[in-house]
């Protein structure tokens, strides 16, 4: 079927007029996607931001709690009374350990659940041994990569 005169005038012009809206409904996409992406990029930083100050809240509450059981006669029986307070004040920890300067697990809160990992050195932890001797060397706080527990 050949073209006419018509139907070419109405293709030309269909082409004129949608070239001009393909166009803008590029360029709208393209700022709903960037800000699309901005919303998600400021989400993310303020997600870190208080995934940051969550942990060092805990970490300082803990960092406390040993400066706590460093300043009197540290025995079994005060830590477990420090750390039961602690553990109740700082939810979803798996347990409180007590680690001395040879990285050996003294003493772990609560008991129940957390037996195997008395006694064990966290220095024979291929994932834990680097921040431990990070700590111990500087006398700072480290903070381990996520890693199985002794306990499981």
């Amino acid at each position: 079927m050949p073209l006419t005169r018509p139907s070419v005038q109405a293709s030309v012009i269909l082409v004129s007029l949608a070239t001009p809206l393909l166009i803008f409904l590029s360029f709208f996409e393209k700022r709903e996607i960037d800000a699309a992406r901005e919303r998600i990029q400021a989400d993310a930083e303020s997600a870190a931001s208080k995934l940051k100050m969550f942990l060092s809240d805990r970490l300082r509450t803990l960092w406390l709690m040993s400066q706590y059981l460093e300043s009197f006669s540290l025995t079994e029986q005060n830590f477990a009374k420090a750390a039961g307070d602690f553990y109740i004040a700082l939810p979803g920890l798996k347990a409180i350990n007590w680690i001395n300067s040879e990285g050996t697990i003294l003493w772990v809160y609560p008991e129940s659940g957390n037996e195997a990992a008395r006694g064990m050195s966290v220095l024979d932890h291929p994932q834990a041994a680097p921040s431990f001797k990070v700590a111990r060397g500087t006398g700072t706080t480290t903070v381990t990569p996520p890693l199985e527990l002794f306990q499981g």
